[in-house]
């Protein structure tokens, strides 16, 4: 099980750490609008090591998660893709819908009630995250800096670049990602995905967005109860539906929804995918 406060050494730390860069890379992809890359990937038609096998460094109930997930990913195999990728797209459409507020919204921000203000402030927090590790939404991205896609890839590049740090003895590289892992986590998912993940949950209990969700839940409150971070409740209501500030928001992030490229990972940080390996 992760442990930030293990003894082992950097080489033997490296190996969970790169585990849970992969978890969170797949977390990540399944959020995203589905594009024949996952769909080639969920169903082992292209080997992308997209579906992480259960692991010593998961708890029990993560581990039981993900072969939930696989178990789901398993009833596609004999479907042609292009039923496959019509299925989760329809699925996607009713949950998350196509603008940002559907029946189980993927943004932070549509999570509490909060003036226009905060939420940009909220915005601008995320964006400081981001490019503190020289990462930037590229110009190409469709999603706004909240979604739960980009916040699950960003800590799947924190990770990794942990992992490479402990194994190349950049020590203080590895030290500086973990603990922005800690923060980030505490200020945004920690708060959050919770509501989103019960919400998914309870709307698609069978379905594969319903597995997805019950695997974010999972891996996010051990993660983080290893850091010593106070998990969201499972219910958060809301923020009223406003046209104008919704738009006030959008204007100053690269855009919400538009059609996306037909890429594994859509969301790019810089020159080159979150999922890819830290230099």
């Amino acid at each position: 099980m992760f442990d930030p406060q293990s003894t082992r050494t950097p080489s033997d730390q490296a190996i969970p750490t790169q585990d849970r860069a992969r978890l969170y890379a797949l977390l990540a992809n399944a959020w995203r609008h589905p594009e024949k890359a996952l769909v080639s990937a969920l169903i082992g038609r292209e080997d992308r090591g997209l579906l992480p096998a259960p692991s010593d460094g998961f708890s029990e109930p993560v581990n039981a998660s993900i072969q939930s997930l696989v178990d789901t990913c398993d009833r596609f195999r004999d479907c042609p893709g292009t039923e496959v990728l019509a299925t989760l797209r329809a699925e996607h459409a009713r949950w998350f819908g196509h603008a940002v507020r559907g029946s189980c919204p993927p943004y932070e921000l549509e999570y509490g009630h909060s003036e226009i203000i905060q939420q940009t402030a909220e915005l601008a927090d995320l964006s400081g995250f981001y490019k503190a590790f020289g990462l930037d939404l590229q110009d190409s991205a469709f999603e706004r800096g909240d979604h739960i896609s980009v916040e699950c890839e960003f800590l799947s590049v924190l990770c990794a670049k942990q992992a490479w740090g402990l194994r190349e003895g950049q020590v203080e590289l590895a030290e500086t990602c973990l603990d922005a892992q800690r923060l980030f986590l505490r200020d945004h998912p920690a708060r959050w995905s919770p509501a989103f993940a019960h919400r998914v949950a309870m709307a698609d209990p069978e379905g594969f967005y319903g597995r997805v969700a019950y695997l974010t839940s999972t891996f996010i409150e051990g993660e983080c109860q290893a850091f010593g971070i106070s998990v969201g409740p499972q219910w958060l209501e809301l923020r009223p539906a406003d046209l104008e500030r919704d738009a006030a928001i959008d204007c100053d992030i690269r855009g919400c929804g538009g059609a996306p490229t037909d890429q594994l990972v859509q969301i790019e940080f810089g020159s080159r995918s979150a999922a890819g390996h830290a230099t």
